[in-house]
């Protein structure tokens, strides 16, 4: 995962904001990072007592520790670093392209590519670098695979299952990130009520994975389409997941169609089996074209692309 960064130019001379939803491995990465120093201070700011900053852990928590880093972003010494499990407005303003302080890096799941290794299974590794893959290995890799697109790519999962190969003990693993990435979302929300409405479409977003919605009355919620629609921005600012607008353009640049209805891409296609309830059916089918009309199949694919 840190080496898929470093090819995307991290950098040790400009201030950078690692974002991704929790659980994904952003503070391990960052220590990892950090390595590179001969010393270096991690200050959590989900914890008050930390707040004195320089690897800032969660910035998204304390709105003042966004404000510090944005205008002693361009000072040399102290180096700043920071993760964010949430995309507050400040943070976003920090993200525009135009934004000659910040670097923005968004770290997602683990692609497959980087769950091989996890798996203890040198050969594997091998004949997946190789191009074409040779014949003896294709069984495998494709089994690989398909464990791939079934706990999916959380690092927590991964490193559980290589541990113990049970998908009964993922149980509380799953829920636990779950509860963590829920959370997170009373930090982009506006009182109670909007905040019990995020929670109900966030928790009934599983089975439309990869497929075309409409807000209005979404996942059977008794709400209109502009009530779903900011709960849905509130999601997003978690980095739960992507709304993705269809396109119709032939050439470059692709214009979204914003007459189309999106399509949902969850954060994680492990989560998306659990909590639909199809990990079983899943694991005992060898076709991810078979499960629910190639959904799964789509919502893994979506997530190689965003990986990579």
């Amino acid at each position: 995962m840190y080496h898929r960064l470093l090819k995307n130019n991290l950098s040790r001379t400009r201030p950078f904001c690692l974002f991704g939803a929790k659980g994904v491995g952003k503070t391990t990465l960052i220590r990892d990072f950090a390595d590179q120093f001969s010393n270096w201070i991690q200050l959590d700011l989900e914890t008050a007592a930390d707040r004195a900053l320089i690897i800032l852990d969660e910035i998204g928590s304390c709105p003042d520790a966004i404000r510090w880093a944005s205008e002693n972003g361009e000072s040399k010494s102290p180096f700043i670093a920071a993760t964010s499990s949430i995309l507050t407005k400040e943070l976003a303003n920090l993200t525009l392209p135009g934004n000659s302080t910040w670097q923005a890096h968004f770290l997602f799941p683990l692609s497959f590519e980087e769950f091989l290794p996890v798996m203890n299974d040198p050969a594997a590794m091998e004949a997946f670098r190789e191009v074409p893959v040779p014949y003896y290995a294709y069984e495998k890799l494709l089994n690989y695979f398909h464990l791939y697109a079934l706990i999916g790519g959380m690092p927590e999962i991964t490193r559980e299952y290589a541990d113990n190969h049970h998908l009964s003990g993922l149980k509380k693993t799953y829920e636990r990130i779950e509860e963590r990435l829920i959370d997170c979302l009373q930090h982009v929300t506006a009182g109670l009520k909007s905040l019990h409405l995020a929670v109900q479409v966030f928790q009934n977003a599983y089975p439309y994975a990869a497929t075309r919605i409409s807000f209005n009355r979404f996942g059977n919620l008794e709400k209109g389409s502009r009530e779903i629609s900011h709960a849905f921005k509130a999601i997003e600012r978690i980095m739960f997941l992507q709304k993705n607008l269809p396109t119709t353009s032939a050439t470059l640049p692709l214009e979204p169609d914003h007459s189309k209805f999106p399509r949902l891409q969850l954060l994680d296609t492990g989560m998306v089996n659990y909590f639909s309830g199809i990990q079983k059916s899943l694991f005992h089918s060898h076709d991810m074209n078979a499960i629910f009309e190639g959904q799964i199949a789509r919502q893994v694919v979506g997530q190689e692309i965003l990986a990579a």
